[in-house]
């Protein structure tokens, strides 16, 4: 008898956490799912680099270039691009020994008033863009990222590469001070470390 209603009660206790779990599972945020695992790539090729250049400059004709950067840009982003060109002109970082290039991806027709051929002009006008043959996505910043590297050790041997997106201004002097001063280092990679920093989670993204 007690094994009868020790059973029961166990089946009632499954049943109100198996409900529990379901409500409280349908009402969370969308972020906050548990998402199922599907293998949707090949181990073997996870990156898929056989990209084409729609637009590519070759800087070695710009004479002796000790640091390439690389920035970021979404397509439409013409005023970003315009205000670091203005912050630092071309002929000013050629004399820094850098050379910068944006890095640009193909736009779907309708999400922007830039089209192709605006960024064909801006590129025969100031010849800094790289682009790929790509589709503009927020899941596609590794392959512009990707991009950018194989660009600068491909078309535009340097000692250091600046990674950097087009709403950052940095202080290209005190930047290259530190070039200079770490030039005699073993380190490969420098940047800044958030300590303690938790992950800012948005449904948008």
């Amino acid at each position: 008898m007690i094994l009868k209603y020790r059973y029961v009660l166990m089946s009632l206790t499954t049943i109100i956490i198996v409900v529990y779990v379901f409500f409280t599972y349908r009402n969370e945020p969308q972020y906050m799912r548990f998402i199922k695992y599907t293998e949707t790539y090949n181990s073997t090729h996870i990156f898929d680099l056989k990209f084409n250049y729609i637009i590519s400059n070759n800087c070695t004709k710009d004479g002796a270039i000790r640091v390439i950067q690389i920035v970021t840009s979404f397509t439409g982003n013409v005023e970003a691009r315009s205000a670091l060109r203005r912050a630092y002109p071309k002929e000013e970082l050629a004399k820094l020994g850098v050379y910068r290039v944006f890095l640009l991806a193909m736009l779907k027709p309708g999400v922007s008033e830039v089209n192709q051929n605006a960024v064909l002009d801006e590129n025969n006008r100031y010849n800094d863009i790289v682009q790929g043959n790509f589709l503009e996505n927020y899941r596609n910043l590794t392959y512009k990222h990707i991009m950018g590297l194989r660009w600068a050790v491909t078309e535009c041997r340097a000692d250091y590469i600046i990674k950097m997106d087009d709403d950052i201004v940095a202080d290209m002097y005190s930047l290259m001070e530190l070039v200079h001063f770490k030039s005699n280092t073993n380190f490969d990679l420098l940047g800044y470390v958030f300590k303690d920093m938790r992950p800012i989670r948005l449904e948008a993204n």
